[in-house]
Order: structure tokens, then C-alpha cells, then sequence
């Protein structure tokens, strides 16, 4: 099965787009883009596409890379301010010589849309249950909430199985486990650059019922290492040559598991069609605390 991330996002989309309209509101996004990245610079404008079909304002602000640090905090300070955006984002990763943390954390956790400042994940783990997420609008970062959103089309029991996430970031990581941790699944982070062999790897990735890769690699995981009937979650974007590729040899691996995200179209759609329905779920939570 192929979980075709885009033409999941432009249902969600089509709905979003209806409730902004019905809703009489007007969400707004705003993206703050520093230095000439080509792949930051293709994310961007697909979000500003994406919101613009659904009819939410947007806003990107760009800097060139010797914009100091204050500049930026100072920008995302006034946006905090203004009543006409309910979402900021910092497009990452930034320039070397910013402490992106630091950046980060000066977001309004109520107009975190990603969901990554540390106040909002530190709120998702200390959640006991997934009704707790919803009734404490808790924020779930857009890239999980895609995931989570895409593991739903295979519609099987997550409870008792294992899942393996092989990535490089523990930001990543942490809320990601702890949501399936949620849904009774058992689960293993393997952070990829950790010193663990290989041939060690391989044992754990082959008893995973659900393997999550986000390591930025090219077609590292194989078919040897994937358990048969398994679902696999690629989140890798690699250029190689003029095309893109996964973390996951697609064409090597998509006939021995049940459902596998292509890429591209896979989990990068899904993550902007989730980054807008989280500014619109803040969005409303702003009127209504008005």
C-alpha cells in the first residue's frame, strides 16, 4: 500500500479550506526565512501556496545570513504581538552561527504552529493520554501530526506492536515515541549517529512493525533490514542528481511491507497540510480566549 501523503493533504486541505470559510475567521502564518537555502526556500513558497488556496494569511519574512540574532528575536516578538497572526515559524535548520533553541523558544507557545519550542513538547510528554492533548490544546508538532495522520490509513491496531525510530534528532525523537507510546506501542529510538553497529541496527529495525527513518541518507534502509508486512515512514529528502530520494530504498523495499510513504510525496505534503490546520485550531482557540 502506498500512503500517498499528497493526496491525503489535499483532502485535508479541501476540508480546512470549507471551515476557514464557514468560520469567520482569518488565520494568519508567518514564516521567517534566513539565507538563500534552496530546499528552505522551496519549503517556504510550498507553504505559501498551501495557505493561500485554504485562505489563510501569510506573511514570510526573509533575512539574508548576516541578519544578527536580536534582529530575529525582535521580529518574532512583534509577531507575538500581532493580532493578525496566530502562527510563526522559524523555517529550519538555520545558519551554523544561530543558537536555533535560543530562537525558538522566543516564539508565543500559543503561535508555536510547529510545534517544536520546548514549552509545547515538554507539555506533549507529560501527557497520560491522547484525550489529554485535545482538551489541554496541546500543540502536536505538523511533522508528527502528518505521520500519525498517514499510519491511520493502513487501519490496523498500533496496541502491542513495535515500533523503531531511527533518526538524528532526540527533538524528533521524544514527542514522536511518546505519541505512539500512547497508543500502546512498544518503542525503540535509534539516534543513527550513536556509535551503534550496524549489523546491530539491522536486528532492531528487522522486529519493527513500524519503522520511522529520518536520518537524511540516501536509500539506507535496505530490504534486509525491514520486517516483512511492515509499515515504513520515510522521512528522508535527498537530492540525488535532479531527483529526490529517501531515507528507505523505495523500489528495493515496497514489495515485502504492507504500506510505505513514497518520496517525494509522502510525509512533506502532509506536514504543510498539518501546519495549517494547526494555525487554524489556534487560530479559533485565540477568539475564543478573547
Amino acid at each position: 500500500m502506498l500512503l500517498n501523503g499528497s493526496l491525503l493533504a489535499g483532502k485535508i486541505r479541501r476540508k480546512l479550506k470549507i471551515q476557514i470559510k464557514t468560520s469567520n475567521v482569518k488565520p494568519g502564518l508567518a514564516i521567517i526565512l534566513v539565507g538563500d537555502d534552496s530546499a528552505s526556500c522551496l519549503y517556504v513558497k510550498l507553504k505559501s501556496i498551501a495557505a493561500s488556496e485554504v485562505g489563510i494569511y501569510f506573511e514570510q519574512h526573509w533575512f539574508p545570513v548576516t541578519v544578527s540574532e536580536k534582529e530575529i528575536i525582535d521580529l518574532i516578538n512583534k509577531l507575538n504581538r500581532s493580532e493578525n497572526i496566530h502562527g510563526i515559524l522559524v523555517q529550519l535548520p538555520l545558519p551554523s552561527k544561530f543558537n536555533q533553541d535560543r530562537i525558538i523558544v522566543t516564539i508565543k507557545p500559543c503561535k508555536d504552529v510547529d510545534g517544536f519550542c520546548s514549552k509545547n513538547l515538554k507539555n506533549l510528554v507529560r501527557s497520560k493520554t491522547t484525550s489529554e492533548l485535545s482538551t489541554n490544546h496541546i500543540i502536536i508538532p505538523a511533522l508528527i501530526r502528518g505521520i500519525l495522520e498517514l499510519i491511520k490509513l493502513v487501519k490496523i491496531k498500533l496496541a502491542t506492536k513495535k515500533a523503531v525510530i531511527i533518526c538524528n534528532s532526540q527533538i524528533f525523537a521524544t514527542p514522536m515515541a511518546h505519541l505512539l507510546q500512547l497508543a500502546k506501542m512498544s518503542v525503540a529510538v535509534c539516534v543513527r549517529f550513536s556509535g551503534l553497529p550496524k549489523d546491530k541496527l539491522y536486528t532492531i529495525t528487522k522486529d519493527a512493525d513500524l519503522l520511522i527513518v529520518a536520518i537524511g541518507s540516501p536509500r539506507f534502509v535496505v530490504k534486509d533490514m525491514v520486517k516483512l508486512n511492515s509499515i515504513i515512514i520515510d522521512i528522508g529528502t535527498n537530492q540525488i542528481g535532479n531527483g529526490t530520494v529517501g531515507d528507505v530504498d523505495f523500489d528495493a523495499v515496497k514489495n515485502k511491507v504492507s504500506a510505505i510513504t513514497p518520496v517525494p510525496g509522502g510525509v512533506g505534503p502532509m506536514t504543510i497540510a498539518c501546519l495549517l490546520q494547526n494555525t487554524y485550531e489556534a487560530t479559533i482557540l485565540a477568539q475564543e480566549n478573547n
